[in-house]
């Protein structure tokens, strides 16, 4: 500011016809208006407004973290933690005291502290339900039921690992319905029975979706996820009679982000055929014999090598993508030894 004006508005405090009492008012008044003056300089104006400007974008970046995190209900992954792990076996129900149930599930969960739920995932199945005259040693639940969001985490979860296809909304199988586990950390053995509908399909694979919950560092809910396939292997089935089966030799694997991984077999010929051979060998030698891509489950991929003898069952009536070989979904896939 000019210093002669401040001057100028200072002396106006000390004319002689002003009483005290004066003076002191007309004094506030003059430094009320240095500082109104001071503080419309531009670089004061500027700095303020640039003051102004920052508080309204971490505002609005706080807001829209705080949205996204309360609209994205499964916020991460629970394969890559070594606290919670899952082991699930369907098995047919030999529990005379439940003897109208079909199939029983047995499960064991190894965990950390922590709230959770877990939901089976398996089609054609319905009707969870536990006992109070289990064995001694397993868990009974103290109740079942759903969450209100949950049917979003459950579906985003098995869309991740390409379970469900990118545009199914809803989850697509009946009785949604999870158990929970103690918030105590500790492995706990559950023991779930099962009715069967006309559509149920053994050799279909099937999961438990276990989502933990915990609080983030803004209050909001975090739902982590982990998917686990059920193992079947102890329910018979001779699947010669129901699909189209496929015995060969493995040789291609292809798993991609965002693609259903698939396996290559090769019928009628030897393990020495595969082994050691480029890819454009490999595929030269597939359409010489009614090869075909099989798509597998993701969980599945790293049990599977070149040269391996696999059994294949399919349906021969689905629809396929016309490569050459062709793509189409398996059933089932056996490792068969040697």
């Amino acid at each position: 500011m000019n210093r002669d004006y401040m001057d100028k508005l200072l002396a106006e405090t000390k004319k002689p016809t002003l009483n005290d009492e004066q003076k002191r008012k007309s004094k506030q008044v003059v430094m009320q208006r240095i500082a109104t003056e001071e503080n419309n300089t531009p670089g004061k104006r500027w700095f303020t407004r640039l003051v102004v400007a920052s508080g309204a974008i971490v505002a609005a970046l706080l807001f829209s973290v705080m949205f996204f995190i309360d609209q994205d209900p499964t916020t991460g992954n629970l394969d890559n933690l070594p606290n919670v792990s899952i082991d699930a076996a369907l098995t047919v129900n030999t529990n005379d005291d439940l003897d109208y149930k079909d199939y029983m599930l047995e499960v064991t969960v190894k965990k950390g502290q922590g709230n959770n739920i877990t939901y089976p995932v398996m089609k054609g199945l319905f009707g969870m339900t536990f006992t109070d005259q289990e064995d001694d040693g397993y868990y009974i639940p103290t109740s079942i039921g759903t969450g209100g969001i949950d049917e979003q985490i459950v579906v985003k979860a098995l869309k991740r690992i390409n379970i469900l296809d990118k545009n199914v909304e809803k989850y697509p199988y009946s009785g949604f319905i999870g158990f929970f586990t103690p918030e105590e950390a500790g492995t706990y053995k559950l023991r779930m029975y099962f009715n069967k509908s006309e559509d149920f399909d053994p050799t279909e694979d099937m999961y438990l979706v276990y989502i933990h919950r915990s609080s983030g560092i803004f209050g909001n809910n975090v739902n982590t996820t982990k998917v686990v396939k059920v193992d079947t292997s102890g329910i018979a089935v001779d699947t010669s009679d129901i699909f189209d089966q496929m015995t060969g030799y493995i040789g291609g694997i292809i798993s991609e982000a965002g693609y259903p991984p698939k396996i290559l077999v090769i019928p009628n010929i030897t393990k020495e055929a595969v082994i050691g051979k480029t890819q454009q060998e490999i595929g030269e030698i597939a359409q010489l014999h009614d090869s075909s891509w099989f798509f597998i489950d993701e969980s599945e991929v790293d049990k599977y090598e070149i040269g391996q003898k696999v059994k294949v069952a399919y349906d021969e009536k689905q629809d396929k993508l016309m490569s050459d070989p062709p793509q189409q979904g398996s059933k089932k896939v056996d490792i068969l030894k040697e």
